[in-house]
């Protein structure tokens, strides 16, 4: 008797079919899926001043906006060829400093030399001003006013002897010769007179106006000297251009590191494939560590200078901290998480299968 063959069909191949069915519908219909792009990143302050010493003696402080990656050098000082010069950093114990506060400064013991020489030169030049502006000295004021009255005394005695030889020479008393030499005598004694009096008016009114314009115009060059030299002494002067947290760096070169912490941002180092994915003004969720909160973060700048690194090509993005600053601090790095637009499902799963090949 021949057995029947059962023609009832075996679950596993209805069942794979069923799948495959709802796989391609689930793909072909136009859904959008939000989804995440996990990198890593490292936060770093709002502004961040740097003074570094180069191996020919010169300091410079360069201040860097790290919101904006703009680079700014705000100070640049080196020690004036052979001159002993040498650089001292004033911050002490202070883990703080503000804005406009002196960290530092060029000594140059030249440059105090010659401070001291031009102080004293303008005092000397000031005196001698004032000594040509207001005169000579009342002694010789007095002696010349003297010299005046004794001329004009000698002036109208000569006046009256001559007149009394004229009225003698009238009554035939004396000759005419003795009038005309009394004559000659008030006319010198005017003379006299003349010049007592002018000798006296110059002794009251200083030298003369080529010699005041002449002191004046030294004393001037003497101040704008001293000027230029305030003005080279101020320019090796170091002020801090931001208020921030001292950070002290074991290093031969960098001196000393000033971060404003009022504000973080983070760095992000975005793969080239996914430069589409990460747009400024998407939210970023930052963590530290696996338990602990999440801060929020805003990109705000996306760099389309590539920078590679591990055989990859990157994008530089940079996002600033909006929320939970405070589980942060400078140097920390942290694992972000960027939250992307909605994409079809077909998308989703093709990046999926191709991170996962390519990982």
């Amino acid at each position: 008797m021949t057995r029947l063959r059962d023609s009832r069909l075996t679950p596993g191949p209805l069942l794979v079919s069923l799948l495959g069915v709802a796989v391609l519908a689930i793909v072909a219909l136009p859904v959008e899926v939000a989804g995440t792009l996990d990198v890593p990143g490292r936060v770093l302050p709002a502004r961040e001043w740097a003074v570094v010493r180069g191996t020919d003696g010169a300091v410079s402080a360069t201040l860097r906006d790290h919101r904006t990656g703009r680079v700014e050098a705000t100070f640049v000082a080196a020690p004036e060829r052979g001159d002993a010069t040498h650089f001292h950093l004033d911050v002490g114990a202070s883990a703080w400093i503000a804005a406009g506060d002196t960290v530092g400064a060029f000594v140059s013991g030249e440059a105090a030399v010659r401070a001291s020489r031009l102080a004293g030169d303008i005092e000397a030049a000031e005196a001698q001003v004032t000594f040509f502006e207001a005169g000579q000295k009342d002694a010789l004021v007095e002696a010349a006013r003297q010299e005046v009255v004794r001329a004009e005394e000698a002036r109208d005695q000569a006046q009256r002897d001559a007149d009394r030889l004229a009225d003698l020479f009238a009554r035939d008393v004396v000759a005419a010769q003795d009038v005309e030499a009394a004559q000659s005598e008030v006319q010198r004694a005017t003379a006299e007179a003349a010049g007592a009096a002018a000798r006296l008016d110059d002794v009251q009114t200083g030298r003369r106006d080529e010699e005041v314009r002449l002191a004046r115009a030294r004393r001037a060059a003497l101040e704008r000297e001293a000027d230029a030299l305030r003005d080279r002494l101020g320019m090796n002067t170091l002020v801090a251009p931001i208020s921030g947290v001292v950070h002290r760096v074991v290093s031969p070169d960098t001196l000393l590191v000033v971060a404003d912490t009022s504000a973080y941002t983070v760095v992000l180092p975005v793969r080239w494939g996914d430069r589409a994915r990460a747009q400024p003004g998407q939210t970023v969720r930052v963590r530290g560590a696996e338990w602990g909160p999440a801060a929020e973060a805003r990109i705000v700048d996306l760099r389309e200078t590539s920078a590679r690194a591990d055989g990859q090509t990157y994008l530089l993005a940079t996002a600033e901290i909006v929320r939970g600053a405070e589980t942060l601090t400078p140097g920390l790095l942290v694992l972000c998480t960027v939250e992307t637009p909605p994409a079809p499902l077909t998308e989703r799963l093709r990046r999926f299968w191709t991170d996962r090949l390519s990982g």
